[in-house]
């Protein structure tokens, strides 16, 4: 039924689409951080005021926030814009009345804009584009909001724009609505078990049930668009059946939701649901040991690179905005002194022993303990400033290897 969808993207560790330019986004960088910043501060000055004065500091968050989020608009990066687009939800609710704004709220908001400003600093120093690392500040914000629907797909954007091309089918006339209630019959049958059951080995059993009938369905179809989409299905059914995606909240849900698909088809219906498609991408872009199958779905959708695995780990927020001030003043500081300054050997092996080397064994033990925590993920700002006072401490270690003094002008400050 399928072909085979082999291509460069299928051998590449990452997709092309996870980079971006982020040239627009350095104009306006600032304006955001700011804009983030006065929101946040406006939001603490909410929880202490009085009532009439909450209204208003809550009102000039908002108009605070809103000019991120214009910024945030113009650079178009797919993602970003949820977060201040839900924050703005939950303010508008507050100065309305509609909602309470504790202080607990206040909090998860600030975190959410500190994980965002983070997220950005870290495009802008050549990171991943990977909107879903903030999904626990979105599920957090959504939380707030009492969503009904909160999934990590929802900061997942595969091109959806793609058609796969699939050979002709031998038989062209289409299929009969009824063809379908007994499949849909057959796959109720498994689906109920696997949603309420705790055994793994019976979960497992249920899912490779649901599996064959999927794969039968996406076999029926005739049109290019809906083969496509069963297709999809057949990969997600076969993740979960080879234990490949955990049977989780979410995969339980996507299953519910295949079944309505199938109910569709039995009343008549060809429609299909683009977001089901879209969740369904989603878990077969996270497993980390792909079949053939979703190697070749991977490759077709250019899925390398979109989902990490730790996509549910709070990678920001690690590092105090104000302590990150404070490195960025230090370093100011340091560059200003040196400046003009001559060192002899005396002085550049003191500064080797007392700040140098253990600078370096600080570096390198933060790199290697965030190598471990979040697979070589960059730690942005913070690693930034580092990455500036290295320059610096490699200028100065260069020239105590060579011998003779050092005149600070000739260091190329950061």
């Amino acid at each position: 039924m399928t072909t085979d969808f082999s291509s460069s993207a299928a051998q590449l560790p990452h997709s092309a689409r996870t980079h971006l330019d982020t040239g627009p986004l350095s104009w306006v960088m600032s304006e955001i951080r700011e804009a983030l910043n006065q929101s946040g501060a406006a939001l603490a000055k909410a929880g202490e005021v009085a009532s009439d004065n909450h209204s208003t500091a809550v009102r000039h968050a908002k108009t605070y926030l809103h000019q991120a989020h214009g910024a945030l608009q113009m650079v178009d990066i797919d993602g970003v814009t949820i977060i201040t687009e839900t924050v703005e939800d939950i303010l508008e609710r507050a100065e309305s009345g509609q909602a309470e704004l504790s202080a607990q709220h206040v909090q998860i908001i600030n975190n959410a804009y500190q994980a965002l400003i983070e997220y950005l600093d870290e495009l802008l120093a050549g990171g991943s584009h990977q909107p879903v690392r903030l999904f626990p500040y979105y599920q957090a914000l959504l939380e707030i909001r009492g969503a009904e629907r909160i999934h990590p797909a929802d900061l997942f954007f595969p091109d959806l724009t793609i058609r796969p091309h699939f050979p002709a089918a031998e038989q062209v006339a289409p299929v009969e609505a009824e063809v379908y209630l007994p499949l849909r019959k057959r796959f109720e049958r498994a689906l109920l078990p696997f949603l309420k059951s705790a055994d793994k080995a019976v979960e497992l059993e249920n899912a490779t049930a649901m599996r064959a009938v999927v794969t039968e369905v996406e076999q029926m179809q005739r049109n290019q668009q809906s083969r496509a989409f069963w297709w999809v299905m057949h990969g997600f059914a076969e993740a979960v059946a080879d234990a490949q995606v955990s049977n989780e909240l979410y995969v339980k849900q996507l299953f519910a939701r295949i079944n309505l698909q199938l109910r569709r088809l039995s009343q008549g219906s060809s429609s299909i649901s683009e977001r089901l498609l879209r969740d369904a991408l989603f878990f077969i872009a996270g497993i980390e040991q792909t079949s053939k199958l979703a190697t070749q779905i991977r490759a077709a959708y250019r899925l390398n690179g979109l989902v990490p695995a730790d996509y549910s780990t709070r990678h920001y927020g690690q590092i105090s905005q104000e302590a990150l001030s404070a490195a960025k003043d230090r370093l100011a500081q340091a560059r200003e002194h040196f400046r003009g300054q001559h060192f002899d050997s005396l002085t550049l092996l003191r500064f080797t022993i007392d700040i140098v080397n253990p600078l370096r064994r600080f570096a390198q033990g933060l790199a290697g303990y965030y190598g471990q925590q979040t697979g070589g993920h960059r730690i942005g700002a913070f690693g930034k400033i580092l990455r500036q006072a290295a320059d610096v401490i490699q200028c100065v270690f260069n020239k105590q290897q060579a011998g003779g003094n050092l005149h600070a002008n000739r260091i190329a400050w950061p």
